[in-house]
C-alpha cells in the first residue's frame, strides 16, 4: 500500500472539518484505512469512571456493548493502561 502525503494531508483535512463527533469516529477507524493496512478498527474513549469504551469500530453501524467481542477488547485494553492516565479534560459527554 503506497501512502503519500496527499493522502496524510487529505485525512487531517477530513478530521478537521468533519462536523460532528460521530462523522470525526467514522473517519478515524474507516478512512485511515488509506494510510495503515488493518482488518479491523475501534474507537475508545473514557467514560465517567474512567474505563475505555468502545465508541465506533470500523464497517459496523451500531455498537452491541453485549457482544463478546466489544467485551474481550474494552477488558483487555482497561487491564493494560493505566487508569491515572486517563484524564479528566479527555472525557467527552
Amino acid at each position: 500500500m503506497e501512502v503519500n502525503v496527499s493522502t496524510l494531508l487529505q485525512l487531517e483535512h477530513n478530521c478537521r472539518n468533519s462536523e460532528s463527533y460521530a462523522e470525526l469516529k467514522y473517519i478515524i477507524v474507516n478512512e485511515t484505512r488509506k494510510l495503515v493496512s488493518y482488518e479491523q478498527a475501534v474507537f475508545l474513549a473514557p467514560n465517567l469512571n474512567r474505563k475505555l469504551k468502545i465508541e465506533s469500530i470500523s464497517d459496523i453501524s451500531a455498537i452491541d456493548s453485549n457482544s463478546s467481542y466489544v467485551q474481550c477488547i474494552e477488558s483487555i485494553v482497561n487491564k493494560t493502561i493505566k487508569y491515572k492516565e486517563i484524564k479528566e479534560p479527555y472525557l467527552l459527554d
